[in-house]
């Protein structure tokens, strides 16, 4: 497809127009440039200054802050747990921190730690619940000694991630650390199963980009960093099962009796030698 767009990464003209709607803007399509793989939105004009600041997302869904937190709860806590070697007395910025939970769970153990939330709705339901210090973003923060920063499924939200990852650099120390993790375009569901249901549930508009390895690989050199990235599935067997039979989200609570360490551990570690797990994770280091 020729269109006057060019590829963010690599300036390339000519993109494949992906399956499957975006959910919430039926107007756009995914493109997925053909000369570096790069995946992403037509358009992103939807996401104004203030999108974030004022985000309506939880109104949509029919949450509450109360209750998207303790649907939350479960993911925040096994995050803490599986970090928490890396994390411990440490000096830790969450960016894209939503409602906290990861922070509350991190807070006995870290040095100190704070967070970068846009939704000003959710920084005041850390500041008033946890305790915890909170930036509407990163030019408002001016700490320079941070020793780890998470980004959970933040990067993909940014119209310009180099730019963005660049600003971070300043306040790292020396040998500090970037985890990031984003959705993997590669996933199972898209590209293993072709997955019609999942692909038009999962595109969404605020999901500007979507990597592959090396598109994720690219964007973090572009931004000056070098890195090791690695994939995790963060949804098991019994999720996958449930969309290819009934095509429906959820289906690792609907059916959680498929779920077992084991089985979980054997499916990833399949996922991951094809390279098809569900999330990308990053560990970014200083160039």
């Amino acid at each position: 497809m020729d269109t006057e767009k060019k590829c963010y990464l690599c300036n390339g003209v000519n993109f494949k127009v992906l399956d499957g709607t975006v959910r919430d803007y039926p107007g756009l399509v995914n493109l997925k440039c053909m000369n570096c793989g790069l995946i992403s939105l037509s358009d992103f004009e939807h996401i104004t200054d203030t999108y974030y600041e004022d985000s309506t997302m939880l109104n949509e869904a029919k949450l509450t802050i109360e209750k998207w937190a303790k649907q939350n709860y479960n993911q925040n806590f096994d995050r803490a747990n599986k970090l928490m070697s890396m994390l411990k007395d440490k000096i830790v910025l969450d960016i894209g921190c939503g409602d906290g939970g990861f922070l509350k769970n991190i807070k006995p153990f870290v040095r100190a730690c704070a967070g970068i939330e846009s939704s000003k709705y959710l920084r005041q339901h850390i500041i008033e619940n946890h305790k915890i210090q909170v930036f509407p973003n990163i030019e408002e923060f001016h700490g320079s000694n941070i020793d780890i920063m998470t980004l959970f499924h933040v990067i993909e939200h940014f119209k310009d991630p180099i730019t963005f990852l660049k600003k971070l650099d300043k306040h790292l120390v020396k040998d500090g650390l970037i985890y990031l993790e984003t959705p993997n375009a590669n996933d199972a569901l898209l590209t293993l199963y072709n997955c019609k249901a999942f692909k038009d549930w999962t595109f969404w508009g605020c999901h500007l980009f979507l990597f592959t390895e090396n598109t994720l690989r690219t964007t973090i050199e572009k931004a000056g960093y070098k890195c090791v990235i690695k994939q995790i599935q963060r949804y098991p067997l019994s999720n996958h099962l449930h969309w290819l039979v009934k095509g429906l989200p959820n289906g690792h609570n609907i059916w959680d009796y498929f779920n077992s360490n084991s089985l979980n551990e054997s499916y990833e570690a399949t996922l991951s030698n094809l390279g098809k797990c569900d999330t990308l994770v990053a560990y970014i280091t200083k160039g």
